[in-house]
């Protein structure tokens, strides 16, 4: 395990997390809170642990860090805080939007870089941020009005975020390409 495995992993269990969200969004159960909590901590804990094994810019480190420590926390505040499917839908929520705008300022971080980064990177960071950002704030207002309608597309969000963490993933990989060198 080393540092480019920690977007393929953070990727792999944001999408199995959203799949069984959206999967289950009009019959929703206790189950959901599991997987989810289990889903975002395992990732979470394993993004870290490929962090610490591998090199990378400093920046790329404290994102990835950043990024392991966020699932973590999700999934704690799932597994302890979630009462009822409102709960849930602000947690995810709000952790999607925080994961939003760690998406957007880690790219104006790497763009202010003297080395510039590989641009086909900087624009899933940046189309990633943007989605999720407003994809959270669509969950965190639509739960007011349909709480399975808000849920689907949590889990919609969810899956395209961690599809964009693998693309990222396989364009670091793909290229066999360090990631510290490419600007990340």
């Amino acid at each position: 395990m080393n540092a480019k495995t920690a977007p393929l992993l953070t990727g792999i269990f944001m999408i199995v997390s959203g799949v069984f969200i959206a999967i289950f969004s009009y019959q929703p159960s206790p189950t959901i809170k599991y997987v989810v909590a289990v889903s975002s901590f395992l990732g979470g804990a394993l993004t870290l642990l490929a962090t610490m094994k591998g090199r990378g810019a400093m920046i790329s480190v404290t994102y990835s860090w950043l990024v392991g420590l966020g699932g973590i926390g999700y999934g704690l505040a799932v597994a302890f805080f979630t009462r009822n499917l409102n709960d849930f839908l602000e947690i995810t929520g709000f952790s999607l939007l925080v994961l939003g705008l760690m998406e957007v300022t880690f790219t104006y971080q790497i763009l202010n870089l003297k080395r510039k980064p590989v641009a086909s990177i900087a624009l899933y960071k940046i189309f990633t941020g943007l989605a999720m950002g407003i994809g959270a704030m669509w969950i965190l207002i639509a739960s007011t009005l349909n709480e399975n309608v808000s849920l689907l597309f949590a889990g919609i969000v969810l899956s395209l975020a961690g599809l964009s963490f693998i693309l990222v993933s396989n364009h670091i990989v793909g290229k066999d390409v360090a990631v510290s060198d490419t600007g990340l």
